[in-house]
């Protein structure tokens, strides 16, 4: 209760203390002080999102492996494991 009440009084001083000054300019999509040019759509190739899945589906499998394998290391768990 402490964080959510928190966050929610967080947002609720910097929307009264931010400014409230709209202007064109402000509302243009901002490219590293480039003006924007092309349409809005980018595309993307899905083989990234899925490479990068992969690595996250073995990076944690990897974590969970190592302190399973050292546990049945020990003596006596070898031959009952295998």
């Amino acid at each position: 209760m402490v964080g959510v009440l928190f966050v929610a009084v967080a947002f609720t001083v910097n929307r009264l203390l931010r400014p409230v000054i709209f202007s064109p300019e402000k509302l243009l999509t901002y490219e590293c002080g480039v003006d924007p040019v092309g349409e809005d759509w980018a595309h993307t190739q899905v083989r990234y999102y899925v490479y990068a899945f992969l690595y996250v589906i073995f990076a944690v499998d990897a974590i969970y492996l190592f302190p399973w394998a050292t546990v049945f290391a020990a003596a006596g768990f070898g031959a009952a494991t295998l």
